[in-house]
């Protein structure tokens, strides 16, 4: 019996604590909005997320130059694995104390009263049958133009994604400052308008009255029942206005259209809070625009593309070093186990980007 209560109080706490997140109102200033707006908007997160990975777009692009370790292993099996004969020669006077017979020998002839004698000796394979090698490799770029220039465009892709995620700021916040007044505005027309029909609907009435004692025309009358039901479709229409306008500015705050809201502001107090003397400064720099300076930057990154390409008839210089390990090394093993070089890379010819026809 107390699991039973203890368990329904829990389900009461919870429903209370639900019911509370959900009658949740959220208050806002304009700036205020503007401030929610700029860590929970989801245009404005996207940007950021752009300009993390621009940052690491430079870090991948530096690591290109940085030193390369790489082990590699490598598994070979040979079918039949070439042999090589070691020549035997020497001279004899008489050919039968040989052990083996004249017949297999590759040459015989008597030179000054000898026999000379020539034969293929034991064969050494020149490989193993299976083998394994590990290979290690460390290599160091020393000059690469497109490198270089891949670097360069790296950082001014990164600046061109802080000056998109600026001029993404500025536009949420214009975006919610015109919603922040037309939700105002609507929701003041909507206040006169019932004003008005509350004083229509008095005056409906007391015309009805007039009608009834004969001091007005029914048509008089009936001016203001058509002037009333005006006024209520203008109403209505208005608040539908009024709800997709707030449905946009919880988008553009990043909240779910389900939440409430309120607006602490009033068109009075914003009007009065308005700076005027910005537009009346005469001051003016092009290159404080962030549009000016997203249209220079796309500039410059297509310089830089132009460059690249060009750089690549440019050489490229790399140092290595190389080690390398056998399992089963062969008896006659010519590789060296340890290189140390330096490797470069020069285009003659090439037909080129579509650019360069």
């Amino acid at each position: 019996m107390n699991l039973r209560i203890y368990n329904v109080l829990i389900f009461l706490v919870i429903g209370g604590c639900l019911k509370a997140q959900t009658d949740s109102v959220y208050r806002f200033s304009l700036k205020q909005a503007q401030e929610y707006a700029q860590h929970n908007n989801r245009t404005i997160k996207s940007s950021e997320i752009d300009l993390e990975t621009a940052n690491k777009k430079i870090w991948e692009t530096t690591a290109i130059g940085l030193p390369q370790v790489s082990v590699t292993g490598n598994y070979q099996h040979i079918f039949k694995v070439p042999e090589f004969g070691i020549p035997v020669s020497g001279f004899t006077q008489n050919p039968l104390t040989l052990s083996e017979p004249v017949s297999t020998f590759d040459q015989f002839q008597s030179v000054g009263g000898l026999n000379q004698y020539y034969y293929e000796g034991p064969k050494i394979p020149l490989g193993a049958k299976d083998n394994t090698t590990f290979d290690f490799t460390l290599s160091q770029l020393i000059f690469s133009g497109e490198y270089i220039v891949g670097l360069q465009a790296s950082k001014t892709y990164r600046e061109l994604s802080e000056q998109q995620l600026k001029k993404t700021e500025n536009d949420i916040n214009e975006s919610v400052a015109s919603s922040y007044y037309t939700v105002l505005i609507l929701s003041r027309n909507i206040d006169i308008l019932n004003e008005s029909l509350g004083v229509v609907a008095k005056t409906h009435n007391e015309m009805n009255e007039m009608y009834r004692e004969g001091f007005i025309q029914e048509t008089d009358a009936e001016q203001i029942v058509i002037i009333h039901s005006q006024l209520e479709n203008t109403i209505f229409t208005l608040k539908g206005q009024l709800d997709i306008s707030k449905k946009l500015f919880k988008m553009q705050l990043g909240l779910n259209y389900d939440e409430n809201i309120e607006l602490t502001d009033s068109i009075e107090g914003l009007i009065l809070n308005t700076n005027f003397n910005l537009l009346d400064s005469a001051q003016f720099d092009v290159s404080n625009n962030v549009n000016y300076q997203l249209a220079s930057t796309a500039a410059d990154l297509s310089k830089l593309s132009l460059r690249r390409e060009k750089s690549k008839f440019l050489p490229s210089i790399a140092a290595f070093y190389q080690h390398e390990e056998q399992t089963n090394p062969a008896a006659f093993n010519f590789m060296p186990p340890d290189v140390v070089g330096v490797r470069m890379n020069f285009t003659i010819f090439s037909s080129g980007p579509a650019s360069f026809r």
